[in-house]
Formats: structure tokens, C-alpha cells, sequence
């Protein structure tokens, strides 16, 4: 009895050590682009606070840009630029003094590589014309 007892425990600590999954590890701290003001539909004008997050574990850099939206040409106005990671705080300044229209703010961070790692867009941007 004692020896059924010895197998059966070591069968099962060998299915425990080697069949069974180990409990995965807490995931490390990965790229985010993450825009938190303003926000889709938004109506903007004059100098606009942008503020969110641009964070990676290879990170190199981080850049804002505005186009058209929509924007099937892919076209963007780079307006931001920096090398310094940031959570939740300005992270821009953008002059929305543009032609009455829609726009996108687009956020790219990029690794020491030069690749994006992670983006994020705001989209339907309103800017009017001004009151008279």
C-alpha cells in the first residue's frame, strides 16, 4: 500500500512538473500610445492640450501629428517630438487655428530601432469657423 501510495505521488508531482502549465508570469511593461484629451467629436480651436500616455519598454521616442479626416491619402503634419517617456500628462500642444473642418491627432511611439510600436488616433476633430 505504501508503495501505491510513493507512485501515485510521483506521478503526480511529474504531471505537476512537466504536464501542467506553469503559472504565467505578470506581463511586462509593453508599448502604449494611449490619447486622453481631447477626445472623438470633439470641437477644438485655437492652442489645443494634448495629453496621454507614450510609454515602451525600447522606447526611443514619441511623436503627434494631425491630418484630414478622413484621410485617404494618409497624409500627416508632424507637431510633436520628443525622447522622454510620459504617463498620463501633456504630452503636446497643438495649434488648431486650420481651415473650419474635420481632423485626427494621430500619437506614434517608436523603438530604438526606429519601428512603431504603438499608435493611437483621435478622430472627428471639429474645427469651426469662428464667430463674427
Amino acid at each position: 500500500m505504501q508503495r501505491l501510495i510513493r507512485g501515485t505521488i510521483a506521478a503526480v508531482w511529474i504531471a505537476a512538473m512537466f504536464v501542467m502549465p506553469a503559472a504565467a508570469a505578470p506581463p511586462a511593461q509593453d508599448s502604449q500610445a494611449s490619447i486622453t484629451s481631447p477626445t472623438d467629436g470633439q470641437a477644438v480651436s485655437g492652442l489645443v492640450e494634448i495629453f496621454g500616455t507614450a510609454t515602451s519598454s525600447d522606447f526611443s521616442r514619441y511623436e503627434l501629428a494631425f491630418g484630414p479626416d478622413p484621410n485617404p491619402g494618409d497624409s500627416w503634419t508632424t507637431f510633436a517630438s520628443a525622447n522622454i517617456v510620459l504617463t498620463n500628462a501633456q504630452i503636446g500642444l497643438w495649434d488648431a487655428n486650420l481651415p473650419a473642418g474635420t481632423y485626427t491627432l494621430r500619437l506614434r511611439v517608436f523603438r530604438s530601432d526606429g519601428s512603431v510600436t504603438a499608435e493611437d488616433f483621435v478622430n472627428g476633430l471639429m474645427r469651426t469657423s469662428p464667430r463674427r
